[in-house]
């Protein structure tokens, strides 16, 4: 009985420490969220890329504003990298869409096959007649 007392005791202690661990821990959160529900993880990217882009818009504005060579070098540098983190995120964005048969395809899919009737006889209600038993049963 000291034995089995224990081992609950030691299983409700450690799912206090993983809980607390998960609250406490934003980077641990968001993974596990990500792992339950990967359309947070298509979410978070796709918002990731958007403010990508926008600070890629601002960047080139920053561009045709700069008054000096070597800060024009630096805004054209700081949208190439910007250019890379969006192709980076794009890569992500792909690689998790296909892991995980996407968010608009699954969704689609889960429409179409509400309007489908996977039963193979869908005239289950209708009765069978005597005529046709007879050709069934002789079969």
């Amino acid at each position: 009985m000291g034995t089995l007392f224990r081992a609950g005791v030691f299983v409700v202690i450690a799912l206090l420490a993983g809980g607390f661990a998960i609250n406490k821990i934003p980077a641990l959160k968001q993974r596990v969220v990500e792992y339950i529900n990967p359309a947070a993880k298509e979410r978070r990217l796709i918002g990731e890329l958007d403010k990508n882009l926008s600070d890629l818009d601002h960047a080139i504005a920053g561009v045709s504003g700069a008054k000096s060579d070597e800060e024009r070098n630096q805004q054209i540098q700081k949208a190439r990298d910007l250019i890379n983190q969006a192709k980076n995120l794009q890569a992500d964005i792909k690689e998790s869409n296909d892991k995980n048969d996407g968010i608009i395809s699954s969704n689609l899919t889960k429409i179409i096959d509400s309007f489908i009737d996977d039963t193979p006889y869908p005239a289950d209600h209708l009765e069978i007649t005597e005529e046709l038993k007879a050709k069934i049963c002789s079969e």
